[in-house]
């Protein structure tokens, strides 16, 4: 019997060994979601930062007056903060950040932070 009872543990080391492919699939999502995204409003100008990610090489904005994104702009960043510049007056405009790194020379990006929106004076 001892026999059949070490043949259990090679069993379920196999579907262990399947496994490990699963686990690299969350390895791809090592990005994760930017946090604490902030807006601070100067003029016709707006500094977008927001909290670092590890292991991120760098970070797309996206911003709109739509809150559909219809007529985004989008700009690449390589560190935790930027100034959009030339934003129009009276005019509400949303924010959202995104981080990437490369897998070679192809861009792999995280989820989109959350939605921050301000409305521009003077």
């Amino acid at each position: 019997m001892a026999p059949g009872k070490t043949a259990q543990p090679d069993n379920t080391e196999k579907p262990g060994a399947s496994v490990s492919p699963v686990s690299s699939d969350p390895g791809k999502a090592t990005i994760g979601k930017v946090s604490a995204l902030k807006l601070k409003q100067k003029k016709h100008t707006v500094t977008v930062s927001w909290k670092k990610l590890t292991g991120a090489k760098g970070y797309q904005i996206c911003y709109s007056t739509s809150k559909k994104w219809k007529g985004k702009k989008q700009k690449l960043v390589s560190k935790n903060k930027a100034v959009i510049k030339k934003l129009k007056k009276e005019k509400t405009y949303y924010f959202r950040v995104q981080a990437y790194r490369l897998e070679g020379k192809k861009k792999v990006y995280g989820a989109w932070s959350n939605m921050k929106k301000i409305k521009i004076k003077k």
